[in-house]
C-alpha cells in the first residue's frame, strides 16, 4: 500500500515547458516574425494568446494541487479534476507494459516520469505519473510487477516452470536478478549513426539558423563573398567539402550517442528491461507473457549492413509510435535469434519453408497498380517532360511485387506462427497460438477462382494488431483454421 501522494512541483515545470513548445508556432508568429507589426490583426492575436497561457498557467498549478494518487487493494486510485471531481480506479495487475522517462532536469531533484500502460481500450487505460520521487516509481513497479493476472490468455512454458518449481522459489531474491543480454559497442553505435541519418538533421539547423541571422544583420553579401572565394580553387572546395561532412557526422554521432548511449537489455525471470539515452534517460520493461508477438524488420540498408529491428508487440507498443518498445533498432542479425532465445523462447525462431504457388504470382501482377496510374496522371497534366518517371515507377512497382511472391514463407508448426513478407526489406511476425485471439479467412472472386486465399490473425493488444498473409492456397487456409481450433486444448489444460 502507497498512501496518497501528489506529484513533485517540478510537474508544473515540466507543463509550463510544453505549454510553450507546443504554443511556439503562435511564439513566433505573433512576437518575433512579426516584431514591429503594430496592426490591429496581431495586437488582438497577442491579447488573446497571452490570455489563454495565463489561464493556463493558472490551471495547472490547479490541476497539480487536486490531482492525487494512492496504491490499496490492489488498485492505483486516481482523484481529479479542477470543477468536477473524479476518481479512477485500475487494477495493477492489469499493468502490462512499464516505461520510465527521466529528463536531465529530473535527474537534479531525483525525480522520473512512470507510464503504466494496460490492454483495454478505454480513456483511463493508461496512467502518467510525470514527477514522482525515483524511489517511489520503484515502489510502484515492483508492486505493479507483485500483482500478476491470476487468468491470464496463455501463459508460456516458462511461466509454468516457474510455478511448478519450488525449489527455485526457496531463494526470494533469485528470479529478481538481473541478467544483461546486451550491449552495444562504439563501432555499434557508429554504425547506428548513420543507418538512422541523423547527420541530416543539421541541414535545417543550418537554415533556420541562417534565416534567423538574415533577419537580424545582412549576412547575403558576405555569404556570396566566402561561396566565391570558396570556388576559386579546388583545394578549398575539397576542404569546404571535408569540414561540412565532418560536421554532418559529428553531429548525428553525437546525436545517436545521446539517444542510444548507455544503451542496455536486461531480464530478470520474469520481465524485460530496456535503457537508454545519455541525457534523457528512458527506460521500458514489460513482463515476458504480455509480449503478445514479435517482428523482426530489415530495411535493405539494414541488410547490407547486418543490422535487424526487433519490435515487441504489446499493449500500447502500436500507438505510443515510440521505438522504446524496440529490442534494439541497429542489432547485429547474428546477435538476434540467441538474445530472442533467451529472452522470450515461447516465440523459436524457426525457417519457415511453405512457399507460396504460381498462382500468387499471377494473381499479385493482375492488381491494378493504383499508384504507377496516379503518378502517371499527375505526370501527364503537370509535368509532361517528366515522362520517364513513369516507366521506371511501372517496372519498381512490378518488380516489388516479384520479389515480395519469391521471399514469402510462412509456417505454423507446434504452437508457433511465423510469417516471412518483403521483397527488397524482410519483414518476419512471429507469435504463438494462445496469444491469437482470432483468426478468419478471405477470398475475392479472383483468389475463388485460382483456388487462393488470404489469412487474418488478431492479436489482443492496444489498438488489436492485425496480421494477414495474402494468396495462399486454400487448403493450406483450411489446415491453419484446423490447426488454430487445437488453442481451445491448450487452455483447457491450463
Amino acid at each position: 500500500m502507497i498512501e496518497s501522494f501528489r506529484m513533485h512541483p517540478m510537474n508544473i515545470i515540466s507543463s509550463i515547458i510544453k505549454l510553450f513548445k507546443d504554443s511556439i508556432v503562435f511564439i513566433l508568429l505573433l512576437f518575433v516574425f512579426n516584431f514591429r507589426d503594430v496592426s490591429f490583426f496581431i495586437k488582438v492575436g497577442r491579447a488573446v494568446f497571452l490570455t489563454f497561457i495565463i489561464v493556463r498557467l493558472i490551471l495547472i498549478v490547479i490541476e497539480w494541487s487536486k490531482t492525487t494518487y494512492e496504491i490499496k487493494n490492489g488498485t492505483i486510485q486516481i482523484k481529479h479534476g479542477v470543477f468536477q471531481r473524479k476518481q479512477n480506479s485500475i487494477p495493477l495487475q492489469e499493468i502490462q507494459n512499464i516505461t520510465w522517462r527521466t529528463p536531465f532536469y529530473y535527474r537534479w531533484f531525483g525525480i522520473t516520469s512512470l507510464r503504466l500502460e494496460t490492454s483495454t481500450t478505454s480513456d483511463t487505460a493508461t496512467v502518467q505519473l510525470n514527477a514522482i520521487k525515483i524511489d517511489l516509481a520503484e515502489q510502484i513497479e515492483e508492486l505493479a510487477t507483485q500483482y500478476k493476472t491470476e487468468i491470464t490468455e496463455g501463459r508460456d512454458e516458462l511461466a509454468e516452470e516457474e510455478a511448478n518449481s519450488e525449489n527455485i522459489n526457496d531463494d526470494s531474491n533469485s528470479s529478481h536478478e538481473r541478467t544483461v543480454h546486451f550491449i552495444p559497442t562504439k563501432r555499434d553505435v557508429l554504425k547506428a549513426s548513420f543507418l538512422s541519418f541523423s547527420f541530416l538533421g543539421l541541414i535545417p539547423i543550418i537554415i533556420v539558423g541562417y534565416t534567423q541571422i538574415e533577419k537580424v544583420i545582412d549576412i547575403d553579401s558576405q555569404v556570396e563573398g566566402a561561396f566565391s572565394f570558396i570556388m576559386s580553387s579546388w583545394v578549398l572546395i575539397v576542404i569546404a567539402i571535408i569540414l561540412l561532412i565532418t560536421a554532418a557526422v559529428g553531429f548525428g554521432v553525437m546525436q545517436t550517442f545521446l539517444k542510444y548511449g548507455k544503451y542496455e537489455i536486461s531480464s530478470d525471470d520474469d520481465r524485460i528491461f530496456i535503457h537508454r539515452g545519455i541525457l534523457n534517460e528512458r527506460s521500458f520493461s514489460i513482463q515476458k507473457t504480455n509480449v503478445q508477438a514479435i517482428r523482426l524488420n530489415q530495411s535493405p540498408l539494414k541488410k547490407l549492413l547486418n543490422f535487424t529491428d526487433v519490435q515487441l508487440i504489446s499493449a500500447g507498443s502500436e500507438e505510443n509510435g515510440d521505438d522504446i518498445s524496440s529490442l534494439y533498432p541497429f542489432l547485429p542479425s547474428d546477435k538476434a535469434k540467441g538474445l530472442l532465445d533467451e529472452l522470450l523462447p515461447q516465440f523459436p525462431l524457426q525457417e519457415a519453408v511453405n512457399k507460396l504457388p504460381r498462382e500468387s504470382l499471377y494473381i499479385r501482377l493482375m492488381r491494378i497498380p493504383w499508384l504507377w496510374l496516379v503518378a502517371t496522371g499527375l505526370i501527364l497534366w503537370f509535368k509532361k517532360e517528366w515522362w520517364f518517371i513513369s516507366p521506371i515507377l511501372f517496372l519498381t512497382t512490378y518488380l516489388s511485387r516479384y520479389f515480395t511472391y519469391r521471399n514469402t514463407r510462412f509456417s505454423w508448426e507446434g504452437k508457433t506462427i511465423q510469417f516471412k513478407t518483403g521483397g527488397i526489406s524482410t519483414d518476419i511476425f512471429v507469435t504463438n497460438r494462445k496469444k491469437v485471439i482470432e483468426v478468419y479467412t478471405e477470398q475475392t472472386i479472383v483468389q475463388k477462382k485460382l483456388g487462393l486465399a488470404t489469412i487474418n490473425t488478431v492479436n489482443r493488444v492496444k489498438p488489436v494488431h492485425h496480421e494477414k498473409l495474402q494468396d495462399i492456397p486454400v487448403m493450406e487456409s483450411e489446415n491453419f483454421t484446423n490447426w488454430y481450433q487445437q488453442r481451445i486444448n491448450e487452455i483447457k489444460t491450463e
